[in-house]
């Protein structure tokens, strides 16, 4: 939720005693009250002062996948909206103590660090949002990426310990560099008229060089912590959009089956790398599947479509384990178009191969493909052992590793011999004499 920024800058909390005054004469404003309580000359942190401190967030509790759980995405992210609110207030009200009054001098403004203020609540606004998005996504049936379940936890823990360290060397900072722009205002008066003194250019600079230094000592205090919000929230908006993506396909996702990855693409049923329908490219954990999404002309006159109609229908539908290889291809201007050629096992595919023109990573797909046939997916689930508790399952007389099913060696009906290969994703094999279809 973006952060607006603070308009008026002199303004003070309710508690907060009156800054700006200059009760020594020495031309140059006098610290906010309170900011050294114990006279030890540095600012103290931010949890010795009066007001509430940012409260833990709580740990996310991993939900389990339940049906009909979509509509109650957008119902969910609502009804957090108000808990994020307020979490942003809380965190503002630490912050009071960083507003100074209005200074006259050079820069004043950039040496408040406002603009490092105003990140820090952004990130901090960011990090409250990320407990009730793995709620929701999990609740709408995302049930991979595990590890969301711990990271989340152990980022609220590390931000809770060090935000205090943080504030305080905001509000240090941000009082030493406002002190020296007005001091720099005070001893090198320039009504902005040129020449420039060089004694206020060369103050000037000195001071624009404090600045970003304390801007980018701060930032080592965080930058690492930031980088691992920002890859955890990237990793729930992906999942937010896939679930949004999955609310209005054609088709059913199978009994325990759950949608793993999808992008916009192009089927290549030909040569041509243009021509081909358009639609998206879903991935299970079971199946590839592509979905004709777009509207088709059906009456053109000069080139000009007078009449088309929307058409949304499966064209490839292939078990993930009848993927035998895949081949990425990069083309076009800096190799910013990707081309995703696969070859498959037939039967129990329908056809040799299929090529795509994918709006997404060649070789994010091929990692997940080859993820899903490895089996390495199932250990990514919510709720699945690690290898070591496997193990140690399976050395104490547990139940072992699933395996795949069973196919009978004759068709059911007419006795002919099976040939067919089990692989990930099959649900049923069709007997090649009689056309018999049996479960598996």
């Amino acid at each position: 939720m973006p952060v607006e920024k603070e308009a008026n800058v002199g303004k003070q909390a309710k508690a907060s005693p009156v800054v700006g005054q200059d009760t020594d004469g020495d031309g140059i404003m006098d610290a906010p009250a309170g900011l050294d309580a114990n006279g030890d000359g540095i600012v103290d942190a931010p949890a010795t002062r009066a007001g509430p401190t940012p409260a833990p967030r709580p740990a996310p509790t991993a939900a389990k996948p339940g049906k009909g759980m979509m509509a109650q995405f957008q119902a969910a992210m609502q009804a957090a909206q108000s808990d994020i609110d307020e979490a942003q207030k809380t965190f503002k009200l630490n912050f009071d103590q960083a507003r100074f009054a209005t200074g006259t001098g050079p820069q004043y403004q950039e040496a408040t660090l406002a603009d490092m203020r105003a990140a820090l609540l952004q990130l901090d606004a960011a990090l409250s949002t990320l407990p009730v998005t793995l709620q929701s996504v999990r609740e709408g049936g995302y049930v991979f990426d595990n590890s969301l379940e711990r990271e989340i936890p152990v980022i609220n823990q590390q931000w809770n310990g060090t935000m205090p360290r943080i504030m305080n060397e905001v509000l240090r900072r941000g009082q030493e560099l406002t002190t020296t722009s007005v001091d720099v205002g005070r001893r090198f008066p320039w009504n902005g008229s040129p020449p420039e003194p060089p004694e206020h250019a060369n103050a000037v600079w000195n001071l624009t060089r404090a600045i970003s230094s304390a801007e980018s000592d701060i930032r080592g205090m965080y930058g690492g912590l930031e980088k691992h919000i920002r890859d955890v929230e990237a990793r729930l908006h992906k999942a937010q959009a896939l679930l949004e993506r999955m609310r209005g396909i054609s088709f059913r996702l199978q009994p325990n089956e759950y949608p793993v990855a999808a992008c916009a693409a192009r089927y290549l049923p030909g040569a041509s790398d243009e021509e081909g329908p358009n639609g998206y490219l879903f991935l299970t954990d079971q199946r590839l599947i592509f979905e004709q999404n777009e509207e088709v002309a059906k009456a053109k006159v000069l080139f000009i479509t007078t009449k088309s109609e929307h058409v949304q229908e499966v064209k490839l539908e292939v078990p993930i384990g009848a993927i035998k290889k895949l081949e990425a291809e990069d083309k076009g201007f800096m190799g910013h178009k990707d081309f995703l050629t696969m070859r498959f096992e037939a039967p129990p595919a329908s056809r040799p191969g299929a090529r795509f023109h994918i709006q997404g990573s060649n070789e994010e797909w091929m990692g997940l493909i080859n993820k899903i046939i490895s089996n390495e997916i199932d250990s990514d689930r919510v709720g699945a052992k690690t290898v070591v508790e496997r193990v140690t399952a399976e050395a104490a007389g547990g139940p072992a590793a699933e395996k795949m099913p069973d196919i009978p060696t004759n068709c059911t009906s007419c006795g002919a011999p099976i040939h067919v290969k089990v692989v990930r994703g099959m649900t049923s094999v069709t007997c090649e004499y009689c056309g018999a279809q049996m479960r598996v």
